[in-house]
């Protein structure tokens, strides 16, 4: 068998030209995959994952499209299973669905209709070895065929694409509402390169993906990347820092990291909070004074089902971690410091920062929504 490196000291193990494992330079096992007939039998991603407990196993599972891994979507026809298991349980959990493709040469970008049930990193972990797999196959282009062009797909393909001819996230989402309801499986008219990453981890807390330089710090399940978001990818020592960010300013340090991706310091604590709001629910006023801003956030073909969202959640100030805001299901949690440090320069500065934070949640919140009310109508 053939055994590349690639630059970042990821081996992929070859059989008939064909990726049958993938090991980081740490000797953790990404990806494991099984073949017959240059048809994908199984694809098994392994994760470490311990944020407050002791490190447990869970493995997210692609069966192949063909013989007893295949399933008839509703919306998607041919498809592959997605299934989870935990704690090295051999029982396999049908938890999302992956349009067919021919992993051996892909020759488009698969949708998948509920990412946001695998464990973190999972559902670009599917995605970067379809970007692996066509980069060996010598397909130079890809289109994403499915009904569910949303900005975070967008953003979720561009860690393993690169978008070409000057394509943008607009014309990328536009008329994604349209292709929901319709279930709508033509490719979008936007064309990405494969360009993978390579995903290191470092203990069960930290994982980091590099291409030309460290792209991504994972911790404890919350990604820092390079920008002006509230985790942030920041210069430090040569080397990177991963940061939590609130006003425009420092909150605190979870890491500290050399140019190839190794650990330096962390993963570090969090501040402990003590805010004057904390547990404090966001009154109905406030949450439609905010729906104007929302919709203007969120894509497009999302506004008025994310109005619909906003309007029914709990919203309450509390500690969200390293996050602006975190889903817990029930309530959606808003953090305390953006109160305690942007009260201070007036309430409509408050009011953008809440706007700015909900907008995602509330936009997965309504992508979650509109994709149950597509496959309802399908199966009717």
């Amino acid at each position: 068998m053939d055994r590349p490196t690639t630059p970042h000291g990821t081996a992929v193990q070859l059989a008939d030209g064909l990726p049958v494992e993938i090991r980081d330079r740490n000797g953790h096992v990404h990806a494991h995959l099984e073949w017959a007939d240059r048809a994908l039998v199984t694809a098994s991603f392994p994760t470490c994952a311990a944020a407050d407990g002791p490190p447990r196993e869970e493995t997210t599972v692609v069966l192949g499209a063909t013989g007893e891994g295949a399933i008839e979507h509703p919306i998607f026809g041919r498809s592959h299973r997605v299934c989870h298991c935990r704690d090295n349980d051999h029982d396999l959990v049908h938890v999302a669905t992956c349009g067919a493709v021919d992993w051996a040469r892909p020759a488009h970008i698969p949708p998948l209709d509920r990412p946001g049930a695998l464990p973190p990193g999972a559902g670009t972990a599917i995605l970067n070895l379809i970007a692996l797999c066509a980069q060996r196959a010598g397909v130079e282009r890809l289109r994403y065929a499915g009904p569910y062009p949303t900005a975070a797909l967008w953003a979720s393909l561009g860690q393993c694409f690169r978008p070409l001819a000057g394509a943008g996230e607009d014309a990328f989402v536009a008329g994604g509402l349209d292709r929901a309801v319709r279930g709508d499986m033509s490719a979008v008219a936007v064309d990405f390169a494969p360009a993978p990453f390579d995903r290191i981890w470092h203990g069960p807390r930290v994982a980091v993906q590099l291409r030309e330089r460290l792209d991504r710090v994972s911790i404890d399940g919350d990604a820092y990347a390079h920008g002006a978001g509230v985790r942030r990818l920041v210069a430090a020592d040569g080397g990177w820092a991963a940061e939590v960010w609130f006003g425009d300013a420092p909150w605190a340090r979870r890491g500290r990291f050399d140019v190839a991706g190794n650990p330096l310091e962390g993963p570090l604590p969090l501040p402990a909070l003590d805010s004057p709001v904390l547990g404090q629910e966001l009154p109905s006023e406030i949450r439609t004074a905010l729906a104007d801003l929302i919709a203007e956030l969120v894509p497009a073909p999302l506004a008025e089902a994310a109005r619909d969202e906003l309007a029914e959640a709990t919203v309450a100030w509390g500690d969200a971690g390293a996050r602006a805001a975190r889903d817990d299901g029930a309530v959606i949690l808003v953090h305390c410091l953006l109160w305690d440090r942007l009260a201070p320069r007036g309430l409509g500065r408050v009011a953008l920062a809440l706007a700015e934070a909900l907008a995602p949640v509330i936009a997965a919140r309504a992508q979650r929504a509109l994709a149950d009310q597509a496959h309802a109508a399908y199966e009717a």
